[in-house]
C-alpha cells in the first residue's frame, strides 16, 4: 500500500518528487562533509592533547630498557601508555609497548595494530598518510632490513610498529610516557626527576603553550554549518507540507474507501521513512565515491575519517530528525476529513 501510493504520487508529480529527493541528498551530503571534517578534527585534537601529556626520555643506550619501562609502570598509576621512538632518516617509528594499554588509534585506511600483534611482536606496521599513495594495505614495507606487513594508514606522519618486533634495541632513541592527566608544574618536575633517575638520561617535558586559533575557527565554522543544515531540514518540512496538499485527491479516495486516521498516519510516515532511507543511501554513496575524492584532491590534508559506526550514528539521527519534523505534518494532514481537505 505504501509503495503503491508513493509510486502513484511520483508518477503524477515527478518534478516535485525528484526535487524532494534531491533536497534531502543535498542536505545529507552537507552533513557527511561536516561530520567527516569533525571526525578528522577530533583525531587531530587527540594527537595534540596527547602531546601535551607526553614526557620523552632521550636515550643514550639501550641497556635495561625493558626493566626501566617496567619500573616506570610500577611507579605511577597515572600512565596511559608507553611507546618507544626510533628515528630512521626523516621518519619516526613509534613502537607501542605491550605492558600498558595499547593505543586505540583511529586509522584512515585499514586497521591499527591489535593487542595480540603488539604482545607477540608481529612484523606489522601502520604507515603515515604521506606514504599512502605509494603503498597499499597488505604490501610489505622494509624496515631495519626486515619486511613488515602494512595493516593501516595513520592520520599523522609517524609509523607505528609493535615494540617487541624490534630485535635490535639499539635503534631506539627515546621512550615516550603518556599520562592520563596533565600535571601541575611541581608534579611535572617531580615526575621528570623520577624518569631521569630511572633511565639515567635527560627528559623532555611536554609543551606548555595553549592551543592556537585553529579550534576557535573550527567551532565557528561548525556553528555556521549546523545552522545552515538546520535551516535546510526545516525547509524540507515546508516542501513536504506542499507535497501533502498536492495529494488531497489521492488521500480523499483512501478515506472514502475506509482508510482511518491512524492508517493514514502510518501510510505517510512509512513513505517518509522509505524516502529518507533511499536518500540516505544515495547520499552516502555520493559522498564516499564522488564528494570525498574531490575534496581530497583539492585539499591533501583531508582524509576519510568516517567509519561504519559514524554512518550508522548519522543514519539513526537523521531518521529521528526526519520523523520529528515530518510526523506533525503527517498527523495534521491525516486528521482532516474529506470535506476539510477541499474546504480551503
Amino acid at each position: 500500500m505504501i509503495l503503491k501510493n508513493l509510486k502513484i504520487f511520483a508518477a503524477r508529480h515527478t518534478m516535485i518528487f525528484v526535487f524532494f529527493i534531491l533536497a534531502q541528498i543535498v542536505t545529507l551530503s552537507g552533513v557527511f562533509v561536516t561530520y567527516n571534517y569533525l571526525e578528522q578534527e577530533i583525531s587531530t585534537q587527540k594527537s595534540y592533547y596527547e602531546g601535551m601529556r607526553t614526557y620523552t626520555v632521550q636515550l643514550s643506550g639501550s641497556e635495561n630498557i625493558d626493566e626501566n619501562i617496567s619500573e616506570v609502570l610500577r611507579s605511577n598509576d597515572n600512565i596511559q601508555r608507553i611507546y618507544t621512538v626510533t628515528v630512521d632518516g626523516d621518519f619516526i617509528f613509534c613502537g607501542d609497548y605491550y605492558g600498558k594499554s595499547v593505543k586505540k588509534f583511529n586509522v584512515t585506511l585499514g586497521t591499527y595494530l591489535s593487542d595480540d600483534d603488539i604482545v607477540k611482536g608481529e612484523k606489522k606496521i601502520v604507515i603515515p598518510l604521506s606514504m599512502s599513495k605509494d603503498f597499499s594495505i597488505g604490501d610489505m614495507y622494509l624496515f631495519n632490513n626486515e619486511k613488515y606487513e602494512i595493516t593501516g594508514v595513520s592520520i599523522d606522519d609517524n609509523f607505528y610498529i609493535p615494540y617487541n618486533s624490534l630485535n635490535d634495541k639499539s635503534l631506539i632513541s627515546g621512550v615516550c610516557v603518556v599520562l592520563n592527566d596533565e600535571l601541575s608544574s611541581s608534579q611535572s618536575d617531580e615526575f621528570m626527576n623520577r624518569l631521569s633517575g630511572i633511565f639515567k638520561n635527560s627528559v623532555i617535558m611536554p609543551p606548555s603553550e595553549e592551543y592556537g586559533d585553529e579550534m576557535n575557527s573550527f567551532r565557528l565554522v561548525m556553528v555556521i554549518i549546523i545552522l545552515l543544515l538546520s535551516l535546510g531540514i526545516f525547509n524540507l518540512s515546508y516542501l513536504y507540507s506542499f507535497i501533502l496538499e498536492k495529494r488531497k485527491k489521492q488521500y480523499s479516495v483512501l478515506q472514502i474507501c475506509g482508510c482511518t486516521k491512524l492508517r493514514g498516519i502510518l501510510i505517510y510516515a512509512g513513505e517518509v521513512i522509505i524516502v529518507s532511507v533511499a536518500s540516505y543511501i544515495l547520499s552516502a554513496l555520493l559522498f564516499k565515491f564522488a564528494l570525498l575524492p574531490l575534496i581530497m584532491n583539492i585539499d591533501s590534508l583531508t582524509v576519510e575519517a568516517m567509519g561504519i559506526s559514524s554512518y550508522l550514528f548519522l543514519f539513526v539521527c537523521y531518521i529521528i530528525i526526519m520523523m520529528c519534523i515530518f510526523l506533525p505534518c503527517v498527523i495534521k494532514y491525516s486528521s482532516k476529513t474529506v470535506v476539510q481537505q477541499y474546504k480551503n
